[in-house]
């Protein structure tokens, strides 16, 4: 575990570079569910029913914690970027409900007939059934607070996340969620855990050793600090893939400021696997003068009182 009291910007030193989670930076997705929840629960089905999404009304409250799992690393990956607390839960300014709101609002899927050519590829925040964040919506959701980001996918290990941090990026991985079991929290023996993936936060580098962090910090009863961990590549890599769920795909989120240049990383990047640099949303990009709840609530407005939604609501805003 990495001290706390420690600058959250991003640092060089002989022993460190990247960046330190400040503890009030922090957010846990089990505290984040309820704001999930609750917007799910609230939103006109209507609304949902124009963007393909209303199976997201029959969520079982027992999955909210599972599939919040990478938009609640997101929210703190940005928070770290901004050096603030931009994202949070409750009563706070903008929360998981507004993370999903603008999800919904801006979700967009392909349309038209490819065949006769005018088919136009979609950008979709949510899968229509189970409900999980596409990585392309978080990387449009980021860009709207002056960061940028790209996807990368088939890579065989995790060596390029040294010079991305270097660089000043954070890296969003997915591992295997025995990580949580083996490296996380050995001590607890979680034998129980369901076959599938789990995000961790890539911040920063000391040494040999990666520094991340985790929103994940309870089971049951057990409760533990998810913040500024330490662990080596060999246990990085040994995750990459979920055998137990026959997922064999490799995949990660680099978030990171804009004024890096997205050709300049597809270029030193490209050979660590395939990177996919979503386009300029249609809809998410536009009245950027407006904030996050102000824009969620434009679009809703425009929807009640015009019918917008999808490609309608993208020719409207160009």
């Amino acid at each position: 575990m990495i001290k706390e009291d420690l600058p959250t910007e991003l640092v060089y030193t002989n022993e460190f570079v990247g960046r330190f989670l400040d503890p009030s930076l922090y957010i846990c997705q089990f505290e984040a569910k309820d704001d999930f929840g609750k917007v799910v629960a609230d939103l006109d089905i209507k609304l949902l029913e124009s963007r393909g999404l209303q199976k997201l009304k029959e969520t079982p409250d027992d999955m909210l914690a599972r599939i919040n799992c990478l938009p609640t690393a997101a929210m703190v990956a940005i928070n770290i970027l901004l050096g603030k607390r931009t994202f949070g839960f409750g009563n706070e300014a903008l929360t998981q409900a507004d993370f999903y709101l603008t999800g919904v609002l801006s979700h967009l899927n392909d349309s038209g007939d490819i065949v006769n050519g005018d088919f136009k590829k979609g950008l979709p925040s949510f899968h229509y059934e189970s409900g999980e964040a596409y990585h392309q919506y978080i990387i449009s959701l980021a860009r709207r607070f002056g960061l940028d980001g790209l996807v990368l996918t088939n890579f065989s290990d995790a060596s390029f996340v040294t010079d991305l941090i270097k660089l000043g990026g954070i890296v969003l991985i997915s591992l295997d969620n025995f990580f949580i079991r083996d490296v996380v929290v050995p001590e607890l023996g979680l034998n129980n855990l369901s076959p599938g993936k789990h995000i961790e936060i890539l911040h920063g580098m000391s040494a040999d050793k990666v520094i991340y962090s985790d929103v994940a910090n309870r089971r049951g009863d057990s409760i533990w600090d998810g913040k500024n961990r330490t662990a080596d590549f060999d246990q990085i890599n040994k995750y990459l893939t979920c055998p137990r769920k026959n997922d064999f795909s490799t995949r990660a989120i680099i978030l990171f400021p804009s004024e890096l240049k997205l050709e300049k990383l597809r270029e030193r990047f490209s050979q660590n696997g395939n990177i996919l640099i979503p386009s300029e949303h249609p809809i998410l990009s536009k009245r950027q003068e407006l904030s996050l709840k102000d824009w969620n609530i434009e679009m809703q407005r425009l929807f009640e009182e015009k019918g917008l939604a999808q490609w309608d609501l993208a020719e409207y805003l160009k």
